[in-house]
């Protein structure tokens, strides 16, 4: 881990839906920290479909936002898509925070996410991804740090410890 710009992108990742972030917030703040102090890279996933407002954004420690394909299959055909795309990447760049754009179908499109700053990007989904090293952790919670799967009361059997 690199103590300016946090884990390697070869490290684990934790992705979890925006929907799922903001209705457990409390949940999702008190274990992201401890999850990325272990080298996990945290992604909020979806993000554009649901409520998550910028006041919550800023109370969970991420490295990335993973922007939801419903804007990204519109881009550079639907101005307003664009335009969506565009003022996430802002708010996530002036945040500190990496942008990805998920579900990239044409060849043509990552150089027009990158000229507007998206960091990132991953391939249509009927192709292989560019994460290899990723893992879901929607139900797991650090105790001890040890990865539990389980709600937030830490009951459950340890899973897997990076």
């Amino acid at each position: 881990m690199s103590p300016t710009t946090g884990p390697h992108p070869q490290c684990p990742a934790m992705e979890v839906a925006e929907a799922t972030a903001d209705s457990h917030i409390g949940v999702a703040a008190d274990n992201f920290g401890p999850l990325r102090a272990l080298g996990i890279r945290i992604a909020i996933d979806d993000f554009g479909t649901a409520l998550l407002s910028p006041a919550r954004l800023k109370q969970l420690k991420v490295n990335y936002i993973k922007i939801d394909r419903s804007f990204v299959h519109g881009f550079g055909n639907r101005d307003f898509d664009e335009a969506i795309v565009q003022a996430i990447v802002d708010q996530l760049t002036t945040r500190g925070l990496q942008a990805t754009a998920e579900d990239v179908e044409t060849p043509q499109r990552p150089g027009s996410l990158t000229r507007i700053g998206c960091d990132d990007y991953t391939p249509n989904s009927a192709s292989k991804s560019r994460r290899t090293n990723h893992f879901d952790m929607q139900n797991y919670t650090v105790v001890s740090g040890a990865l539990i799967q389980g709600g937030g009361n830490g009951a459950g059997r340890p899973n897997r410890k990076p």
